[in-house]
Formats: C-alpha cells, sequence, structure tokens
C-alpha cells in the first residue's frame, strides 16, 4: 500500500538527526512524567559550559540523557562521560545503531543504553542496558550549579554566610561544600533547579559572577 502521510514519508527517506531523536524524547518525557514534580532541561551547561547534556531531567534526583544520532561521530564522549559522571545520579544514552557497540565499550556500566531506530516510518527505543545509579558524584560539581544568590541562601538557611555576602561564587561554593552535608547539598540544588523560571538566564549568570537575578 503506498504511503501517503508526508510526515512519516519524510521519515522513512532520511537519517535520524538529533532534532528528530529530541523531539521524540522531548515528547515522551512529557507524557511519562508528572510536570508538578518534574522539569525537562535541554541544553544544559555543565563545568561552566565545558561541556551541554542534551536533556535532563530533575525530579528527586538529576538524570543527563546524551543523544547520539546518525549524524554524531563520538569524538566527544570521553571527555562528557567524565564529567557526566560526576554531576548525574543516572545517564542515558539514546543512540543509532551504528554507534552502540562502541559505547557499550566505553561507557561506564551504570549508564542506561537505548536504541532508536525507524521502524516502519516511525522512531522506536529498544533498551540494550538498563541504567543504575551513580555511587560517585562530586558535590563540588554539584554545588557548582547554584548561581550565587541560591548558594548565598543555602549557606543563610545552615547559619555560614557570615563574611561571605560578598565573596565571589568560588569561594561561596567552597564554603558549601566545607560546611553543608552532602544531603542537604543535593536537596537544596535540585529545589534550586526546579524553582528557576527562566533557563536562558544561566550563561548571563555565569559570565556577570551571579550578582545579578535573572
Amino acid at each position: 500500500m503506498l504511503n501517503t502521510d508526508p510526515l512519516r514519508s519524510t521519515i522513512d527517506s532520511m537519517r535520524l538527526g538529533d532534532k528528530e531523536i529530541r523531539s521524540y524524547l522531548i515528547s515522551s518525557l512529557r507524557r511519562k512524567l508528572n510536570p508538578a514534580s518534574n522539569i525537562i532541561i535541554e541544553e544544559f551547561d555543565l563545568a561552566h559550559g565545558e561541556t551541554r547534556a542534551d536533556v535532563v531531567v530533575v525530579n528527586g534526583k538529576l538524570t543527563g540523557i546524551e543523544i547520539k544520532s546518525d549524524l554524531d561521530t563520538l569524538n566527544r564522549l570521553e571527555r562528557q562521560i567524565g564529567l557526566y559522571n560526576q554531576y548525574f545520579d543516572a545517564v542515558e544514552i539514546y543512540a543509532v545503531e551504528k554507534h552502540i557497540e562502541k559505547i557499550k565499550e566505553i561507557a561506564p556500566r551504570w549508564w542506561g543504553i537505548k536504541k532508536i531506530h525507524l521502524k516502519d516510518g516511525e522512531i522506536c527505543v529498544r533498551v540494550i542496558r538498563r541504567g543504575r545509579r551513580n555511587a560517585n558524584i562530586n558535590f563540588a560539581r554539584i554545588v557548582s550549579l547554584l548561581w550565587k544568590e541560591e548558594a548565598l541562601n543555602l549557606l543563610r538557611e545552615h547559619k555560614q554566610s557570615k563574611g561571605f555576602e560578598s565573596k565571589n561564587r568560588t569561594l561561596i561554593w567552597d564554603r558549601i561544600v566545607e560546611k553543608v552535608s552532602e544531603r542537604s547539598i543535593k536537596s537544596f540544588v535540585l529545589r534550586a533547579l526546579k524553582s528557576r523560571q527562566n533557563w536562558r538566564s544561566a550563561p548571563q549568570q555565569m559570565s556577570n559572577d551571579g550578582l545579578c537575578r535573572p
């Protein structure tokens, strides 16, 4: 039977790029996740912009999602792995078939791997390896996700902000790691990320030391 659906015809005739995979993934996450307790963030900066996670889900944990499409290479993956391992409680990588074997070789065993492919013109996902919880988060990295005012509020909550109100954000982050428990840091960071209203303001915050609110 002749396929007369123009969208399906387009998908049938093309390789899967980042745009198509990302659109599918975001739609799928929005259907599954309760927006009251989950937020979905695209292009999430890590290590002050050294790399970006394609998609991040924030709920009771921080999940990073990486996409490797037909148009991508794996040249940056080892660098990404090193950074993702420091920030995320869980990581999932969605990749087309040509990348799967190499990813299985180099991705940590706790990373989830999912193959994304076309079947009869529709995008489908197959679980290759189920992910597990990351046991080695770097809390100095987690703290650096906070904007300056957010970081000060965390110190204020723990009565540790005296003498730090006018300090630069790096000194404030160091103070948090020294004086605040890992559990409290993680809980506060998740709350802060969920409460932000304008994610596009984050790069400006980083460039001006967080002195201005978005």
